[in-house]
């Protein structure tokens, strides 16, 4: 019977071993579980996940870009830090991440915004994290550059946002503010904004008066930049529209007048000689034989078919003259049709003033 006991309560003591070992193993996931998404886009697209304590998990470039600026950032933690990037604190890999792209040219006087977004399964933690990590990256720009900014937000995530996402192979911080600029400004293309640096969506912005304020906090003074380089190029474009017109030399003008005379004169010369020659052969012959043809020539003059009756047009001319001339010395006499005898007084005494009353 104690051998029975004995190896039952053995068999006990391993299966509470495993189950506090399995119990134990998932507490231990959970905790090395991605908790919180910090998402950084310039160009180049990079996204670091953290645990619960904040350390990091792994960092994932989403685009080439990316991808080339992780590799840099990797060598100067083997290199310096003379350890990996996994476990490190998120302030120091998004510090470095900054200042490689600024080192490789991403981040530049032309190109000089940076979206920094972050997602987290706890809100306290992603408002905190945003609010410090957004000034880390914004101190890293303005370290190098005069006209940094930094746009941050903490973002939610859903199919669409993955599918935009992973579509266009930027960061889910990006995919987000994307979506929201197209379902408020339906003018607006997902495509079209997902192609565009952050310093060309801001202009693009600017250009549609679009106030990214409504959507997205702003870190740096460097967006007037932005909006003052817009107004330049309106005033730019107003400055061609208000140009005079361009005025023609008028000197140029008559020594062309005078090149076309010289030159042609003797060919215009030439035309009119033989049109006058034509002319006179149709007077001479007015029905029009001239040596061409036998067809009547449209051009004689009227002259040449007198028969003599002019004197006999000229009379009629005079007496249909005098005939109206007559007629409107009779219509000049006669009273008007409307006229009525009834409307004026029969006698009108001197000093009197005559109204009528329409009566």
């Amino acid at each position: 019977m104690k051998s029975f006991f004995s190896r039952w309560y053995v068999i006990l003591i391993i299966w509470f071993g495993i189950c506090g070992a399995l119990i134990t193993l998932g507490v231990l996931s959970v905790g090395r579980m991605v908790y919180t998404s910090v998402c950084i886009d310039a160009n180049p697209s990079i996204t670091v996940k953290l645990d619960k304590e904040g350390f990091v998990l792994a960092v994932v470039g989403e685009n080439k870009d990316g991808k080339e600026v992780l590799e840099q950032v990797k060598q100067t933690f083997k290199e310096d830090y003379e350890e990996p990037i996994k476990g490190q604190d998120a302030e120091t890999v998004v510090s470095e991440v900054v200042n490689k792209a600024l080192e490789l040219g991403y981040l530049n006087e032309e190109q000089s915004a940076l979206l920094l977004s972050v997602k987290s399964r706890d809100e306290e933690i992603a408002d905190e994290l945003q609010f410090n990590l957004a000034y880390v990256a914004s101190d890293a720009m303005e370290s190098e550059l005069d006209n940094a900014v930094v746009l941050d937000q903490t973002i939610t995530v859903d199919s669409t946002v993955r599918a935009i996402s992973g579509i266009y192979h930027i960061t889910q911080g990006k995919a987000y503010l994307v979506w929201q600029l197209c379902m408020a400004q339906p003018e607006l293309q997902v495509w079209d904004l997902a192609d565009m640096t952050i310093t060309e969506l801001i202009m693009e912005c600017i250009d549609k008066d679009i106030n990214l304020a409504q959507y997205i906090d702003i870190i740096g003074e460097g967006l007037e930049d932005f909006y003052s380089d817009y107004e330049e190029e309106d005033e730019d474009d107003e400055y061609y529209e208000d140009l005079p017109a361009p005025e023609f030399d008028e000197d140029f003008d008559e020594e062309f007048e005078e090149d076309f005379e010289s030159d042609y004169a003797d060919d215009y010369s030439t035309v009119d000689d033989e049109v006058d020659e034509d002319i006179e052969e149709d007077e001479d012959n007015p029905l029009g034989g001239s040596g061409r043809g036998s067809y009547p020539n449209p051009r004689v003059n009227a002259s040449s078919y007198n028969t003599g009756d002019e004197d006999i047009e000229e009379e009629e001319d005079e007496d249909f003259i005098e005939e109206e001339e007559e007629a409107e010395e009779e219509e000049e006499e006669e009273p008007a049709d409307d006229y009525n005898p009834a409307d004026y007084p029969k006698e009108q005494l001197p000093g009197d003033v005559y109204v009528d009353d329409g009566n």
